[in-house]
């Protein structure tokens, strides 16, 4: 009893039934090959199926790996190797939930994540319409952040300033800050414990506002905080009187004339 693979492969059979047959295959090239039967081990017999073997397929690259329990995090796959021209309608798999996919390229694909009833790290898989697995890929579920202070509140034009972003539910990982539509990250994104981060300000020219929020995952989903960081101009000192106090003696007034001077619960006068 054998297994013909196309005309001139044959392996061993292991007979189950009447109707059954069980082939071991070796390892192969990616393609398609007719199976038959050989029951004397040389006839083949007259029906012929057609076996598919493709190229194994694993996630090499997850972008990003984490989403809050909100879901509607769009994450993109990069593939090991290119997928079959003919594979369509692929699913993600998410626990109980299928998900659309949609290839970016040959070797890439696109899920948007569902919400989650709690946090966790799991394990979805990518799939064909049939059900078919191609492959699965680790995701967490994280708390979505919150920021509940900011220090300092008002920056300078034309000056940088470290912000100590103050909240609930950090953590370690792809950190990005965000001043109004810039973003900072690497060593200007620094997290302190589940509580605390400090950012780096970017520098502007210009004087007014910008909101700040923070991400936990690469800039793709942000916190939504409403807290914001001014930009003033910053004080500038023209003179002082008297320009000499007498020494040893505490409480004496000086004078200073400028400019943008601002009335403020943080507003300090600093000698030497």
């Amino acid at each position: 009893l054998a297994c013909v693979l196309g005309f001139h492969s044959f392996v061993q059979g292991v007979f189950i039934s009447s109707s059954a047959v069980a082939c071991k295959l070796s390892a192969t090239a990616a393609g398609v090959v007719s199976v038959s039967i050989a029951n004397n081990g040389q006839d083949l017999s007259d029906g012929r199926v057609i076996f598919s073997r493709t190229k194994e397929v694993r996630v090499i690259e997850i972008t990003p790996s984490a989403g809050p329990l909100t879901g509607n995090t769009p994450v993109v796959l990069h593939l090991s190797s290119k997928l079959e021209d003919d594979t369509k309608d692929l699913r993600c798999i998410i626990g109980s939930t299928l998900v659309f996919a949609t290839m970016l390229s040959s070797d890439s694909v696109v899920c948007t994540m569902p919400p989650s009833a709690s946090a966790a790290d799991i394990e979805a898989s990518l799939a064909q319409d049939s059900g078919i697995p191609i492959c699965d890929f680790p995701f967490r579920y994280y708390d979505a952040p919150t920021i509940s202070q900011l220090k300092p509140t008002i920056g300078h034009v034309g000056r940088q300033s470290i912000v100590s972003i103050a909240g609930s539910k950090f953590f370690g990982g792809n950190l990005r800050c965000r001043f109004g539509v810039l973003e900072v990250h690497g060593r200007d994104a620094a997290f302190i414990s589940s509580t605390l981060l400090t950012c780096v300000a970017p520098v502007s020219s210009n004087v007014g506002s910008m909101s700040v929020e923070v991400s936990m995952n690469g800039g793709i989903d942000f916190t939504s905080s409403g807290r914001l960081f001014i930009l003033q101009s910053g004080a500038r000192l023209d003179s002082l009187y008297p320009s000499k106090v007498q020494p040893g003696v505490d409480g004496q007034s000086v004078t200073i004339k400028g400019r943008d001077f601002r009335y403020a619960d943080t507003l300090m006068c600093k000698f030497g």
